[in-house]
Formats: C-alpha cells, structure tokens, sequence
C-alpha cells in the first residue's frame, strides 16, 4: 500500500513505487491507503461527498458520505447524513447504523458518541449498545483496550469514591498535564500532590 499523492491543476492523484498513476480519476481529496481502500472526495452542489477507491485506483464505494474514515480491522465509519452514521465493509455494505448527533473514532469494536452539540462523550459498540454512557467532556479512541478521557471527569468520580474525612490523594499523570490536573483537583477541593510520568 506503499502509494504516493500527486496534485495536478487542483487536482490529487496517486501513484506506485515505480511512478505509475494508479487512478483512474483525480480527485480534490485523496486519503492514505488503508486495508486496500483510500478516502477520496469531492466538492458537489450541496458540499463535500466521499467514496472509496481500492489499490488500482477503481471507485469500489461511490462518493456519496457527508464524512468518511480509513478502513481499521475491515470496516470504515461513514457519516450517511445529519444525525446518521454507519459503519460498512470494504464492498460498502452497511454494518451497522447509528442515529446520534456525532459518532467517530472508530477502534477496537467502539466509537464515542454524543447525543448533541456541546453534550458530553460516550462509547458504543459496533452494534451501537451504550457501553459507556456519555459521561465526558473529551474522549479519544480505543488503543489496546484502553482510551483517554477528560482529566475532570476521572478526578470527580475518583472523589466520590474516596474517604470524604481527609483522603491522601497523589495524582500521576503526564509531566505535560501535572500542573492542569492540579489546578482541576483545587477546584474540586481535593488536596493532592502530582508527579509528571515519562513517556515512550
């Protein structure tokens, strides 16, 4: 999948390792190759609408999605139209389909979700259950089994379930996000020491 991007007079276009043109069209937005498939866009009357091409550059999935991801573990999460998201297989089958306000990074069977602009995060599964409900101001995907979500939300709940005489709290987190995590814990009114942990 080793493909590089060219643009001519607007327009992107991909080419092999030898530098041959492997799409048959060109369009004003081309993705990184992915499992065989590419995002590929292009502006319409009513805005933006994504397809698929595969690795010789043939159209596999029409441009029709208001939004369209890479393809991870065999499936790729498409925005169909306002408050309706799906995910489909690489023939552009429809998965599974959520109607939510907003529905994205798709990893390891979940997606964050939120039932309106502004309202908080949660996580479904591909079948869209509520595994986690939506509890957090940010949430990113799942990366072995495990996702990143809003420092607040982790310290208000740690709270409750703490000694509410005078509980010893230390918080560990990134040396990056030690003096942000402080400033949420005061005002929380937890008293706390925090360390900055090094990184990969």
């Amino acid at each position: 999948e080793r493909k590089s991007i060219f643009v001519q007079n607007g327009k992107m276009g991909a080419i092999d390792e030898e530098g041959n043109v492997v799409t048959k069209n060109l369009y004003s937005i081309i993705g990184n190759f992915s499992e065989g498939r590419a995002v590929v866009g292009e502006s319409k009357s009513n805005g933006y609408k994504y397809g698929y091409i595969d690795g010789e550059g043939r159209e596999v999935i029409p441009l029709k999605y208001e939004n369209a991801d890479d393809f991870r573990d065999g499936v790729a999460l498409v925005k169909i139209k306002e408050n309706k998201y799906g995910l489909i297989d690489k023939h552009g089958r429809i998965i599974s389909s959520y109607d939510y306000y907003s529905v994205s990074r798709y990893s390891e069977g979940f997606m964050t979700f939120t039932k309106g602009e502004g309202e908080l995060y949660g996580y479904i599964n591909m079948e869209g259950t509520e595994e986690i409900k939506p509890i957090y101001t940010m949430a990113s995907e799942f990366n072995e089994g495990r996702a990143i979500v809003s420092t607040e939300e982790n310290l208000l709940f740690s709270r409750k379930l703490m000694d509410k005489e005078a509980p010893k709290i230390v918080i560990v987190t990134t040396a990056y996000h030690v003096f942000r995590a402080l400033i949420l814990a005061k005002q929380q009114g937890l008293k706390c020491v925090g360390f900055g942990a090094k990184t990969k």
